[in-house]
């Protein structure tokens, strides 16, 4: 056995280790180190293919059932489940980088061909998938929940990481666009693997070819035009995702359908081939081996001279020691009879006369002078062996061997106990029925099913096996040459087969989340797509989430409260059943006890128990203990179970308790062995009021039928999770949309109220809360025009006495020294000052230039006012900002770059009003450098998505901080002189344009103004 405890930090020390594997690789591949990284995942595979799966260095490869060829087996794929686990994780992992290797120029021309990789891997995922399937004896009937177990979720696992090594790959290829030659080469590529299919006889059914040949062209259209409808959206992206988990669990349930009904066939051949098995010679070979041992056991001879031993030491020491080989296949009996035909003390026996019959059956061939070869019997019989007994010339008694091939044996839990771990191998047939024929004669049949009493089935062709179907059963005949055979199977519901897709989809669903959270499938969901969608960020999220939650509540309540009613109703049925199969076999050991009294006398309670009791519990289906009335055991249908010490040879003491001392009648309560819960019922045997015995009874059909039933429950209860749960959510989807529809109607035309504008008002049939939130709304808006109104006659009034107060401020700066100025000339005038051409010259110059500053005033605050709308055309930014800075490059001490690349830049605008932008940035960064430095001016054009950027980067003072919040309001300046107006109508202009300005400045090193522009459509 292996130790949990180091089988658990193995693990999680291989997970941090390939996690750590995984960081250091994909670093490797962001930093262009590509075959470094290539290499490194060689080295990693063939490493861990040594370690883990030839030298077994982990604890659990060398104990546990997961590595152990009974499991699973495969020449080509692996020996081991566990290895095959191993390997298709490492695939998955080495091709999880897929995402950051680029495809080179040199390999674009054969990009196409590259589907040749998918193509072929998906087929080898399905051959992988039949191969676990087919060989393995791991249960994928999920219809039968209860028959699943961890081998099959770890086959699920490897099903999973299978798929997610063909999802990396095609994420890979159609990463870019695609030529259509790939539908060629795709089906061109199918069809080679098809056949290859065909010819290693891997597939057989055309149908089922065609849906795989099918599917893989559904999964290359759905690559191939996934990308371009929802690459732009989140949430389109989480519903193609849920698109392809459909279509991935939908393939998966198809071929595990397949496989295991064919497997199922397959078996089913088997098992009837045994049913109707002729003589084995090699079976017979070591029976006639061991009969002169048996006739000269001294042990034997001396039971029989001594008949007081139970006949279970005879038994065991024949089985043991003489057919230890058959008991795989067979159930061995052996009966003991004395010279007249008797039974011997302590036996549970057959008739001697019909045993001895057998010897005289018409079909019966000797093999050997003590064993003969029987055709099917009444209860199974195969072989029989007949030994008359004698020492010296004295008669003993006579011995009676019966083989029975373990497939007509009855059910019964006990022997479940009897193994030391789950036989994967043993199909029961309790829930089967089966007819055998002999020359068209039914001469044998068991299950639910009635057979007619000739053979009426017609050959279809010539194959031996012919399947028919029925309104209720499903029939696998069996054509021999005498002997005819028909396995009959109940069919299963139509959910029976949904059951498996909606399992599928459960468990690729949370699969695919688990990858995706953990990051190897690097947001195999999109970014935080699974986060958004089940948030309730929106009131049509919450709406939709509220009623999923709610389903989901309501389901859950319903199956917890189904379960627990069905257990109450299975206790009352099960328990009901019990005590009415008790009574009968009470009746049977009083009529018994009363026939055979007159024989045997006060010693006649245990003549019957000796006698009876293993056919009693074959008649009622029932396994019996008995036990004597100091409560130790005496007498039982299934004895191997005590002498292997698995059960007390003591009562119960509960029952011990209840029946001696509280003297009750009956008693019943569950009992365990192991992890074997059952119902045990007990009953004393009385005769003139005095009890004899005490009758157990272990009842074992309750907890295999609440198994059953509660496989089928969940069955059903898993599709109607589904089915409900697909139906709320497009119901939900549905009613959040019709509620929302309506408050999104008014958010979409607050969102587009404009103040100071006409807005529309919102027109509403229904006199409801909506209707009153509508009729709020245009109230609203009709306040909100008169605020406006009133707010824009306030705004203009108030900007025209800023305007006017600033007007006044620039013209009377320049007023001041013109007056001045004439003040002086009239003086010098008066005077007849000689220099009075001179100075009148001067004068003249000085105020021209002040009426010059005067008409530029008052044009920027004409420009300003006027906010010209321009003449847009198509025009080309290059041109233009060559223009602006050759204005500038005579400046003093300032240098200037122009940096972009040789193209032509389009866009929407105003030529004239666009230069002026320019020059107004590039004169701002001339004067914002000092003087005693050397300036500086990096010009840039950089194109980004859909619209160029123009950066305008100097070396000057830069802007204090507290005043960059003001830099684009009219009449602000950072310079000593100016209007104030220059990046304000810079502003103005760029967004009518519909681009944007904004800056970015450290003061005393830098400032830098960008320019955004769409580019022309």
């Amino acid at each position: 056995m292996y130790n949990p405890y180091i089988i658990l930090i193995e693990f999680l020390g291989l997970i941090c280790l390939f996690w750590a594997l995984y960081q250091i690789i994909k670093r490797l591949y962001l930093q262009q180190k590509n075959k470094i990284a290539f290499a490194l995942i060689i080295i990693v595979i063939v490493v861990a293919e040594i370690l883990l799966n030839q030298l077994d260095v982990l604890s659990i490869t060398q104990s546990s059932l997961l590595f152990s060829s009974s499991l699973f087996a495969s020449n080509i794929l692996g020996k081991t489940l566990g290895t095959l686990l191993i390997r298709t994780f490492l695939l998955a992992w080495s091709l999880s980088y897929l995402k950051y290797v680029p495809i080179k120029n040199e390999v674009q021309k054969y990009r196409d061909w590259l589907i040749v990789f998918p193509v072929v891997l998906y087929f080898l995922i399905i051959y992988i998938i039949q191969s676990v399937i087919q060989n393995s004896v791991i249960s994928f009937d999920f219809y039968l929940v209860n028959s699943l177990d961890k081998y099959t979720f770890i086959s699920l696992l490897i099903f999973g990481l299978l798929f997610s090594s063909l999802l990396f790959l095609l994420k890979w290829i159609f990463d870019r666009k695609i030529s259509k030659t790939y539908f060629a080469i795709c089906i061109f590529t199918s069809l080679i693997c098809i056949g290859l299919g065909f010819w290693l006889k891997e597939l057989h059914d055309f149908y089922y070819v065609l849906f795989l040949f099918l599917w893989i062209l559904t999964f290359i259209i759905f690559f191939n035009y996934e990308k371009i409808l929802y690459a732009q959206n989140t949430k389109y992206r989480f519903l193609s995702n849920l698109i392809l988990v459909s279509l991935i669990a939908f393939l998966t349930s198809i071929i595990i359908i397949h496989n295991t009904t064919q497997k199922e066939i397959d078996k089913r051949k088997y098992r009837m081939e045994e049913l109707i098995s002729e003589r084995d010679a090699g079976e017979e070979y070591n029976l006639t081996e061991a009969e002169t041992q048996i006739k000269n056991d001294a042990f034997i001879k001396a039971y029989f001279k001594n008949p007081y031993l139970y006949t279970i030491d005879v038994e065991n020491r024949i089985t043991n020691k003489y057919f230890k080989r058959f008991l795989k296949r067979y159930n061995i009996n052996a009966y003991t009879f004395d010279k007249d035909g008797l039974p011997l003390t302590g036996t549970v026996q057959k008739e001697f006369t019909k045993l001895n019959s057998y010897r005289f059956y018409k079909k019966a061939k000797s093999i050997s002078p003590n064993f003969q070869y029987l055709s099917i019997k009444e209860n199974g019989e195969k072989y029989i062996g007949y030994f008359p007994l004698q020492e010296d010339t004295t008669n003993l008694g006579y011995l009676f061997i019966e083989f029975i091939p373990k497939i007509f044996s009855s059910y019964s839990a006990y022997p479940e106990l009897l193994i030391n771990q789950k036989n994967y191998y043993d199909e029961e047939f309790e829930n089967f029925s089966y007819g055998i024929y002999d020359n068209n004669n039914l001469i044998k049949q068991k299950g639910d099913y009635e057979y007619k009493l000739k053979f009426d089935y017609k050959q279809k062709n010539n194959n031996d096996f012919n399947v028919y179907k029925t309104a209720n059963y499903t029939h696998l005949v069996y054509f021999g040459k005498e002997k005819q055979v028909v396995l009959s199977e109940k069919n299963r519901p139509a959910l029976s087969t949904f059951s498996v897709f909606s399992y599928m989809v459960i468990f690729f669903l949370f699969f695919f989340i688990l990858i995706d959270w953990i990051g190897f499938s690097d947001r195999f969901w999109s970014e935080n797509a699974v986060k958004d969608f089940f948030s309730g960020n929106t009131l049509q999220k919450q709406i939709q989430n509220a009623m999923i939650a709610l389903v989901l509540f309501s389901l859950a309540v319903i199956g917890i409260v189904t379960l627990v009613y069905f257990q109450y109703q299975y206790n009352i049925y099960h328990n009901s059943r019990l005590l009415k199969k008790v009574n009968a076999v009470m009746k049977n050991v009083s009529q018994y006890y009363v026939d055979d009294y007159a024989l045997y006398g006060e010693n006649t309670f245990d003549k019957v128990i000796q006698q009876r009791v293993k056919t009693l519990s074959t008649i009622h289906a029932l396994d019996i203990n008995v036990y004597n009335t100091k409560g130790d055991l005496v007498q039982s249908s299934q004895p191997e179970i005590f002498k292997r010490n698995l059960v007390s040879k003591k009562i119960d003491e509960n029952a011990y308790h209840n029946l001696f001392i509280k003297s009750k009648s009956k008693y019943v309560h569950d009992e365990s062995i192991g992890k074997l819960e059952f119902l045990s019922a007990y009953q004393p045997f009385r005769s003139n009021g005095k009890v004899l015995g005490y009758f157990n009874f272990p009842y074992y059909g309750k907890q295999k039928s609440f198994r059953e039933d509660i496989s089928y429950f969940l069955v059903a209860l898993v599709n109607v999770y589904v089915l409900f749960l697909i139906a709320a959510a497009l119901l939900a989807v549905f009613l959040s949309r019709s509620i929302t529809n309506s408050l999104t109607l008014i958010s979409d035309n607050i969102r587009n109220v404009q103040f100071g504008k006409k807005n529309q008002e919102i027109k509403w049939k229904n006199d409801d809360e909506i209707g009153l939130l509508v009729k709020q709304y245009n109230l609203m808006l009709a306040e909100l025009e008169k605020s406006a109104e009133l707010l824009g006659k306030s705004e203009r009034e108030g900007a025209w006495r800023e305007m006017a107060k600033q007007v006044a401020h620039e013209i009377k700066n320049p007023l001041t020294p013109m007056k001045l100025s004439i003040q002086h000339l009239q003086r010098a005038l008066n005077d007849n000052a000689e220099d009075v051409k001179e100075l009148t010259q001067k004068i003249s110059v000085r105020l021209i230039e002040q009426i010059d500053n005067l008409s530029n005033i008052a044009t920027a605050f004409s420009d300003f006012a006027k906010m010209p709308q321009g003449n847009f055309n198509k025009i080309n930014i290059e041109p233009i900002l060559n223009s602006a800075v050759e204005l500038f490059r005579e400046s003093e001490n300032v240098s200037i770059n122009l940096n972009y690349s040789p193209k032509e830049y389009f866009v929407t605008g105003d030529k004239e009003q666009l230069m002026r932008v320019f020059i107004n940035i590039i004169k701002n960064s001339t004067q914002a450098i000092p003087e005693n430095i050397n300036g500086i001016i990096d010009i840039n054009i950089e194109e980004k998505m859909d619209n160029f950027i123009i950066s305008f980067k100097d070396n000057g003072v830069g802007i204090p901080v507290e005043k960059r919040e003001h830099i684009f309001e009219p009449n602000f300046t950072t310079k000593n002189s100016g209007t104030g107006l220059g990046l304000a109508i810079s502003k103005n202009i760029i967004e009518r344009m519909n681009g944007k300005i904004w800056f970015d400045s450290v003061v005393d090193e830098y400032s830098i103004f960008y320019v955004e522009l769409p580019k022309m459509n």
